[in-house]
């Protein structure tokens, strides 16, 4: 069994190259993976704060407030 990390994650939904095609080769060839909770909590909390980042500018939470 192999857990994969949030950084695997975020860099294949993101398309960060070169290591999502390396994450889409390991999802594709090993059929036992795993994820935690906490490590979905940190992808859904990554990826809002990439969309703020990129969408509206926001790079430090205290500016959302």
């Amino acid at each position: 069994m192999i857990l994969l990390d949030t950084n695997a994650i975020v860099y294949y939904l993101h398309s960060v190259e070169p290591y999502a095609s390396r994450v889409k080769q390991i999802i594709i060839s090993i059929k036992d993976l795993a994820v935690t909770l906490r490590i979905i909590d940190e992808v859904e909390f990554t990826s809002i704060r990439l969309k703020g980042w990129r969408r509206y500018g926001i790079k430090r939470i205290k500016r959302i407030y």
